[in-house]
């Protein structure tokens, strides 16, 4: 994420398709609008994205960190494009958290095609980075992403 940058969407790694279990319990089924995320269907204008780094290559051990640190449960996502991720809201509707590692496959802004290498390249030192989509400034919830502070560094903002 580039700081005012336009040219990036909202979710950085595309809208959550369905969770990675529900796929499986579903393997051969038609999917429909009712199985995808209320997130991917609610339309919000964004306010804030916040990007955030962790000097580790393990997302394992950030997703738990951040799930004990803001009560929440991460959900697993899969994306042809972006590989695996994980993703969940703080205070539903008020921010959506996208966690994933810093590679896999991107796009070059000048050819278009799909390359392996960093999601963010402007952060090599960090393994993992979260994405926090604020919807809200004054809400509690804007309270408990200071706590990000105590675990990770913020790396970038995007009004």
């Amino acid at each position: 994420m580039v700081q005012g940058n336009p040219a990036r969407p909202a979710f950085p790694c595309g809208p959550p398709a369905l969770p990675l279990r529900a796929v499986e319990e579903r393997a051969g089924e038609e999917m429909d609008a009712v199985q995808v995320s209320g997130w991917q269907n609610r339309r919000m204008e964004q306010e804030l994205v916040e990007l955030y780094g962790f000097h580790t290559e393990d997302v394992e051990e950030v997703r738990e960190a951040l799930e004990s640190l803001f009560g929440v449960v991460f959900d697993r996502y899969a994306s042809m494009f972006a590989g695996g991720y994980y993703f969940t809201e703080l205070c539903t509707g008020h921010a959506a958290l996208t966690l994933r590692e810093n590679y896999g496959i991107t796009e070059d802004e000048e050819t278009g095609e799909e390359e392996e290498g960093l999601v963010e390249p402007e952060f090599p030192e960090s393994g993992v980075i979260l994405y926090v989509e604020w919807q809200t400034t004054a809400h509690s919830c804007r309270e408990k992403g200071k706590a990000l502070s105590g675990i990770g560094e913020l790396l970038a903002e995007e009004k």
